[in-house]
């Protein structure tokens, strides 16, 4: 949707300034959209980012139009990256125009030189899911990000049934997750993303450290949403190395999400990843779940040919921006 003519001037400041009660309409309207669009419940996030602009904790931008904010934005650091984890502009001000503001003017903040020697900041990235003019974003051409096409994938729970359980070999045991196997996952997990294209997305998959990183946010924090342990799984040798693992949330009342799969290189093409999976639709089914969602990028050809064997089909296709070199 386009903005309409004649709106109140849009302008933008730093989120801090606003109030919580500001952003209400937004975020109402953001959880909507969430669950139309994604059968995403986003309440648990909106109620975080409402705690944090009440605290004047969170970094970021709102768009003003009059007296309403129209959209907002905000970013975490950590380490050497920033990473923008929302932005949202109403249905009546949406627009290229509007959330390239918004982006331009967060990257802008970022990469002045003072946030650089402050944070040690050298890299931007976002994956942003509610973006309206995706296509038509602009950008100076001097900080122009690198863009990846992403999926997002959604499946039925109704035939988890028809799917053949496939025995590991004899040297692997699938087990049920639990916290001692997280040093072993993201030791797989860095191993496994090394030269994939998901490691360009996400630097995390580049370090056991970052890693670690990853896997504490999807079990600690609701952006993944709610971690699910009883249908996420390792498989691991009779040495007790992880060869591959699942790792299952809940977005909404009725809906799963697939938040990591990955096996080991040398499994690939043996089984593992589809029972690792199969295993956690099964679970999710038994939980009360009548489908599951996940995300991958475009160009991971043979994770789709997995999906797609799955039942997984494309509802919503979005980009990750990312700015790798400040």
């Amino acid at each position: 949707m386009t903005a309409e003519a004649g709106l109140p001037f849009r302008y933008v400041q730093e989120l801090r300034a606003v109030q919580a009660s500001q952003l209400k309409p937004l975020l109402e309207e953001e959880t909507r959209n969430w669950r139309a669009r994604l059968h995403w419940d986003f309440t648990s996030s909106a109620e975080l980012v409402t705690k944090y602009v009440n605290m004047r904790a969170l970094e970021g931008l709102a768009l003003i139009a009059g007296a309403e904010v129209a959209g907002y934005c905000y970013w975490v650091v950590e380490e050497h990256k920033a990473l923008i984890g929302d932005l949202y502009v109403r249905e009546k001000w949406r627009s290229a125009e509007s959330e390239s503001q918004l982006l331009n003017e967060a990257y802008s903040l970022l990469s002045r030189p003072g946030a650089l020697r402050a944070m040690g900041i050298r890299r931007v990235e976002s994956q942003l899911m509610q973006l309206g003019s995706m296509e038509a974003l602009t950008f100076p051409e001097e900080h122009a990000p690198v863009r990846y096409a992403r999926l997002f994938m959604l499946a039925p729970l109704d035939r988890t049934a028809r799917f053949r359980a496939l025995a590991p070999d004899a040297a692997t045991e699938l087990r049920a997750w639990d916290p001692a196997y997280m040093d072993g996952t993201a030791e797989l997990i860095t191993a496994s993303y090394d030269r994939h294209v998901d490691s360009l997305l996400n630097d995390q998959y580049c370090s056991v450290s970052g890693a670690t990183r990853f896997l504490r946010n999807i079990i600690n924090f609701p952006g993944c949403g709610e971690f699910d342990r009883h249908a996420s799984f390792v498989a691991v040798n009779a040495a007790g190395d992880v060869l591959g693992c699942v790792v299952a949330t809940r977005i909404a009342a009725g809906t799963g999400h697939i938040a990591q799969l990955c096996t080991a290189r040398e499994q690939f093409g043996r089984g593992l990843g589809y029972e690792l999976l199969r295993r956690a639709l099964v679970a999710l089914e038994r939980a009360g779940c009548r489908e599951v969602s996940l995300t991958v990028t475009a160009s991971n050809l043979r994770a789709r040919r997995l999906y797609d064997r799955m039942g997984f089909r494309e509802i919503h296709r979005f980009q990750a921006l990312i700015w790798p070199e400040l």
